[in-house]
């Protein structure tokens, strides 16, 4: 297993076990956007500019169900979810019922405002895509010149 989780502990294992046998998923990931502002060789999505994407409303009532069916943690993924701007807006509203949140992220649009804000969210990890701390290999990957340095930079903001 990968995720939030990854190692756990016997307390954990005990309260997935229960997950597992109520048939409830413990789990949600949610890919929200498939918008990016980088274009990585190894992207498997192929056009993110025309796919649909639910609304704040309708992603909102999607976490007011998860949370009745007793969901605990989500996984918050796309594309680049800082690329919606509501997506403050959605993941306030999760924190509201009581989720855990992961981020995955390029973290190439963390500003140090963003990055306040999330402080003060339950944000229990953030997961950055880097592929070289040397400029050329990471940039070559994302095709986008200064994307590690705008990565690294979103970063900082976020610790």
């Amino acid at each position: 297993m990968t995720g939030p989780l990854h190692q756990v502990d016997h307390v954990t294992r005990g309260l997935m076990d229960h997950y597992e046998k109520a048939d409830v998923p413990m789990f949600v990931h949610l890919d929200i956007t498939y918008r990016c502002d980088l274009e990585c060789v190894h992207c498997y999505l192929d056009d993110k500019k025309r796919w649909p994407e639910m609304t704040t409303a309708e992603i909102c009532s999607l976490l007011d169900e998860l949370v009745d069916v007793g969901v605990m943690y989500l996984i918050w993924s796309g594309g680049e979810i800082f690329l919606r701007p509501d997506f403050l807006e959605l993941l306030k509203h999760a924190c509201g019922h009581g989720f855990a949140s992961t981020l995955k992220t390029h973290a190439g649009n963390i500003t140090p405002e963003i990055a306040a804000e999330l402080a003060t969210l339950d944000v229990s990890q953030v997961d950055v895509s880097v592929y070289s701390l040397e400029e050329s290999v990471h940039d070559a990957v994302t095709t986008v010149p200064g994307s590690l340095r705008r990565t690294l930079a979103g970063i900082d903001a976020a610790i």
